[in-house]
């Protein structure tokens, strides 16, 4: 068996984080009493940060699933060097 000096490129699926809302509205009661704009930065706060840290651990890709309408969205993304 011959050896190569080939990296092993390293990725994650990211789960949804607020069910079908993590990209469009959500019904009104869905953000907790914060209006749209409070609770839409702060998940965007959280998102950037998950994916701040998975870069800094030097992952490759992130699967980000998420559900839309009964369907799977799966949204890739990938690190260049």
């Amino acid at each position: 068996m011959s050896q190569t000096n080939q990296a092993l490129l390293v990725g994650i699926n990211y789960p949804w984080i607020n069910y079908g809302w993590d990209f469009g509205d959500p019904p009104p009661g869905w953000t907790g009493g914060k209006s749209l704009a409070e609770w839409r930065a702060k998940q965007q706060r959280e998102i950037v940060a998950d994916l701040s840290k998975f870069a800094s651990l030097g992952l490759f890709a992130v699967r980000w699933l998420c559900w839309v309408t009964a369907q799977i969205m799966v949204l890739v993304t990938t690190r260049r060097s």
